[in-house]
């Protein structure tokens, strides 16, 4: 046997051993995952269920609002407190600042007491 042989017979047997040596998944876990599938009408291909734009979803009617051409802040207006502090956080104050001193070192504020209101 030549040494081309060879390598094409040793190549085919690892190509048919990485074929054949996948392990295969028991039944329960097809079944678990095909259970989890929703097919509601929050996004055009089967998902998990409650996630994100699902109808099952929290946030479902901020979503479906923003689809229908909502702006960001009028469907904010559709989520309770704790799902829009969770969906969009505020940022955190710096250390050693109080609200006194961002309102006093904020630009647009400064900016508004020298010109007025719009």
């Amino acid at each position: 046997m030549t040494v081309d042989r060879a390598l094409d017979r040793l190549l085919r047997e690892e190509r048919r051993a990485a074929r054949t040596t996948k392990p295969n998944r028991p039944q329960s876990y097809w079944r678990r995952h095909r259970l989890q599938k929703c097919g509601c009408g929050g996004y055009w291909f089967p998902h998990r269920k409650g996630g994100g734009a699902c109808d099952f979803s929290p946030r479902a009617g901020y979503y479906r609002a923003i689809r229908d051409g909502a702006t960001v802040p009028e469907a904010q207006l559709l989520l309770s407190v704790d799902q829009l502090e969770r969906m969009f956080p505020l940022p955190p104050v710096p250390a050693g600042y109080t609200a006194e001193e961002l309102e006093r070192d904020n630009p647009f504020n400064s900016w508004m007491h020298d010109h007025g209101p719009i």
